[in-house]
């Protein structure tokens, strides 16, 4: 089991890199907001999460990366695998706004991500309902602090990192 903690800004809309720590406090990896263009970052400073762009770094290199793609219906995102220059879509499939659900698939296996009004944690699951990963929060007010716990590591941690902090940071 694999286990991972951060600690999100101040400000929603903050493109300040986040830093991602192991249980020893070393740093591994590291958040960021981005903005694809200047329309993006005026529209965030009237409504914070209106876009969700999102890169995952190792060693000041983007491994992992989230773009939100604007539609007028679900919110959808491409995640973009540096490694293997692989683009996963993650579709919001929610039913109800207090219960948050989004779906993606990777090399043929889908996975469900799901978090329920009340709760405070965001939880992947396979589609075997296996739990994957659970993100949890310990308090919802600005600089919250979030855990990560891999369970299963059939889900490279980048990727986990990043599908879970962009569905996070959409609701």
């Amino acid at each position: 089991m694999k286990y991972l903690e951060y600690t999100t800004p101040l400000r929603a809309s903050s493109r300040e890199e986040i830093s991602v720590k192991d249980r020893n406090d070393k740093e591994l990896l590291s958040l960021q907001r981005f903005y694809k263009n200047r329309f993006e970052l005026i529209l965030a400073a009237l409504k914070p999460r209106i876009f969700t762009n999102i890169k995952v770094k190792e060693n000041s290199e983007t491994v992992v990366k989230s773009k939100d793609i604007f539609t007028l219906g679900r919110s959808k995102w491409d995640i973009e695998i540096k490694e293997n220059d692989k683009t996963i879509r993650m579709k919001d499939i929610s039913v109800v706004s207090t219960h948050p659900r989004a779906e993606f698939e990777v090399e043929g296996h889908q996975y469900k991500v799901t978090h329920n009004f009340g709760e405070r944690t965001t939880t992947v699951y396979s589609e075997e309902e296996n739990t994957i990963a659970e993100l949890k929060y310990e308090k919802k007010i600005p600089t919250k602090h979030n855990s990560l716990r891999i369970l299963e590591s059939e889900l490279d941690t980048r990727l986990l990192l990043c599908v879970l902090h962009t569905f996070e940071e959409a609701q």
